[in-house]
C-alpha cells in the first residue's frame, strides 16, 4: 500500500486519477479480504476528493476503531477529524470536540509526532475563533 500511495503523489498530474483508482481497487479488495478495518477506512478518506464523503469516511473509522477498541486507530483518526474540521471544514465546534478527543487519547497512548502537530491545531482554532469574533464585532 505505501507505494501505492508514494506512487498518487508523485504521479504527474494526468495519471493522478488513475494512480488513485489503483488505490481504491486495492483498498477494496483488502476490505473483502479483512472486512472493514479502520485503517482502510480512513486511508480511503485521505484520498476522496469531496469534503462531505472524507467526512463520513473518517466517522465510519472511527465508530470500527471504537467497535474493535482499537486504541492506536482511535488516536490517529481523531487526529484526522481534528485536522479536517479545524484545517479545511473551518467548523470550530466540532474542532474543538475532536480535538479534546485526541488529546484525551494522546493521554492513553504515548505518540512521538503528534504532539507537537495538536499545538498547531489549538492555534489555528484559536485563529478561526478570532475571526469569528471579528466577524461579528466588526
Amino acid at each position: 500500500m505505501h507505494e501505492l500511495v508514494v506512487d498518487l503523489f508523485n504521479s504527474p498530474s494526468e495519471s493522478t486519477e488513475a494512480a488513485r483508482n489503483l488505490l481504491f481497487r486495492w483498498l477494496h479488495d483488502l476490505e473483502r479480504k479483512y472486512g472493514e478495518l479502520p485503517s482502510i477506512v480512513a486511508t480511503r478518506a485521505d484520498f476522496v476528493d469531496d469534503d462531505k464523503s472524507r467526512e463520513q469516511l473518517l466517522h465510519r473509522a472511527y465508530s470500527r476503531s471504537e467497535a474493535l477498541n482499537d486504541r492506536v486507530n482511535l488516536l490517529h483518526v481523531a487526529h484526522s477529524l481534528a485536522e479536517f474540521y479545524i484545517d479545511q471544514a473551518k467548523h470550530a465546534v466540532n474542532g474543538r470536540q475532536w480535538l479534546d478527543a485526541l488529546k484525551n487519547h494522546l493521554g492513553e497512548i504515548e505518540h512521538k509526532y503528534l504532539p507537537p502537530r495538536v499545538s498547531t491545531l489549538v492555534e489555528g482554532l484559536e485563529r478561526s475563533g478570532r475571526t469569528v469574533v471579528a466577524m461579528i464585532t466588526g
